[in-house]
């Protein structure tokens, strides 16, 4: 149980996940970041905020093309 759940706040999570993400980039850890927004997007609509899960899902297509990843597989 983290101190979110204890705090009756699980909505916050998501946003703290990717606020971490800002911190990711600049470091050059992209992959982490990226996954760190796939996290958060689950836990967006686990919560049923769907909106927010698609904006997060957006935003990863916007950072896997931007950073060149789109052609791995």
């Amino acid at each position: 149980m983290t101190c979110f759940d204890e705090l009756g706040m699980l909505s916050e999570m998501p946003h703290v996940r990717k606020a971490m993400v800002t911190i990711l980039e600049v470091q050059g850890r992209y992959n982490e970041a990226i996954s760190e927004l796939f996290t958060a997007r689950a836990e967006f609509l686990a919560l049923g905020i769907p909106g927010k899960g698609a904006l997060t899902g957006l935003e990863i297509v916007e950072l896997v093309h931007l950073w060149g990843r789109s052609s791995e597989g």
